[in-house]
């Protein structure tokens, strides 16, 4: 008995912690519930997130945006293809927004399994929409930046250049880029290119993870 006891209440704190706020919710718009759930998303609470996305929805099944967040919290999980789903129906009425073009073109960097860069990437569709995501707002230095990744990642190394260096060119302090493209420069045995890649990484990356890696590099091109 007091074993079903235990059960109930360890049910019921889980159904509140869920679902709770229902009658503190009646009434709300489904832009006020969109709110709730984004400030949850943004404590990283996303079973709470999503339950607010949910009641938007209910509220009102057109508000397309809501897919976008549910979209956000499926791809911060890993999974894949709901994050993808959920992403292109926000798409259908958002698709002048850089920002989706981009999260969906993210997604196509990971197989269903939650793998990054592994088998079933496909890289033709995630730059399509990486490029789509630059040609509604030509200053994503991220977006050229994911492009020159990419490129990298297949070994086009000049083309991975072109896009790395439109990415420093909007965004002069991007070291994540500099530091790829002094990894590229080496490949090429371009050391000069290469040293002062990593050096403008190095000043850029105290605390990032290319950083001793620049120190390194530095030291064995002097």
């Amino acid at each position: 008995m007091k074993k079903l006891i235990l059960i109930l209440i360890i049910f019921s704190m889980t159904f509140n912690y869920l679902y709770g706020g229902d009658k503190a919710d009646e009434g709300l718009t489904s832009k006020e519930l969109l709110d709730k759930g984004i400030a949850y998303y943004m404590k990283k609470e996303y079973d709470k997130a999503y339950t607010y996305y949910r009641k938007a929805l209910k509220v009102n099944p057109k508000y397309s945006i809501v897919h976008k967040y549910m979209g956000l919290v499926d791809l911060n999980r890993k999974e894949i293809k709901n994050a993808r789903e959920n992403l292109f129906k926000a798409f259908d009425d958002l698709s002048d927004s850089d920002d989706i073009c981009f999260k969906i073109a993210e997604t196509y960097e990971y197989n269903y399994s939650g793998v990054q860069y592994g088998d079933e990437f496909d890289i033709d569709t995630c730059i399509y929409f990486y490029k789509k995501a630059i040609r509604i707002n030509k200053k994503n230095a991220k977006a050229y930046f994911k492009i020159g990744k990419i490129l990298y990642l297949s070994e086009q190394y000049n083309k991975a250049i072109s896009a790395f260096k439109r990415s420093v060119n909007i965004k002069f302090n991007y070291g994540e880029a500099y530091y790829y493209l002094a990894k590229i420069y080496e490949l090429q045995k371009r050391y000069d290119l290469s040293m002062y890649c990593y050096k403008f990484a190095y000043g850029l990356g105290k605390g990032k993870y290319w950083y001793d890696d620049c120190i390194v590099k530095t030291c064995q091109l002097q």
